[in-house]
């Protein structure tokens, strides 16, 4: 009897209701026992631990075996060490970035010295480069509200992109320009002529 009134009440015993599913009152209180049980499960830590493992914590050297007894060593056993990474830093190669970049506008030693010299724009804007991995940024001191922002950033990536020698983009995959507030105004790959 109590199941016939439930379903009488639900509205599943012949009459057919108005609502849609999702703005029945039940179906609510249903999700939100089911995400009150997920909150409290995962703030109870239930549902396994999880062991993370990591390169380091694995070994990777094979052990040999050997019959023969050890014989003691006079010389003390080498520490295991860091790998040294190979070739320059990213430091060195932004210094040597920066050193082609002044080469090849005959050696200033400030970017200053080329703002309004005629058919140069953008060399007098640029404010710093760096390498980081792959992309050598050069900062242009353009305010993102500049009007002719992504002007002077679309032809300095391109000109930089064809100006340098092949060897100045040793390790760059892509030169990016970005203003002085660190957007990206333009990314060219490296294109050298010679």
């Amino acid at each position: 009897m109590l199941v016939l009134s439930l379903l009488a009440y639900s509205g599943l015993m012949g009459e057919t209701s108005k609502q849609p599913w999702w703005k029945k009152k039940w179906v609510w209180g249903v999700a939100g026992v089911v995400v009150v049980i997920g909150v409290v499960g995962n703030l109870l830590g239930f549902g396994g631990e999880r062991e993370e493992t990591t390169a380091a914590s694995t070994p990777s050297a094979t052990l040999e075996v050997s019959t023969a007894p050890a014989a003691p060593s006079a010389q003390p056993v080498p520490e295991a060490t860091a790998e040294t990474p190979v070739g320059p830093s990213d430091e060195e190669r932004g210094v040597a970035f920066d050193q082609a970049i002044r080469d090849a506008f005959g050696g200033v030693s400030s970017y200053a010295e080329l703002a309004g010299q005629d058919g140069l724009t953008w060399p007098g804007y640029i404010n710093g480069i760096r390498v980081d991995g792959g992309l050598a940024y050069v900062t242009l001191q353009v305010a993102p509200s500049d009007a002719g922002r992504d002007d002077l950033g679309k032809r300095a990536a391109s000109a930089l992109s064809t100006l340098l020698p092949a060897n100045a983009f040793e390790g760059i995959d892509w030169i990016v320009v970005e203003d002085a507030g660190g957007v990206v105004i333009s990314q060219e790959q490296p294109a050298p002529l010679t």
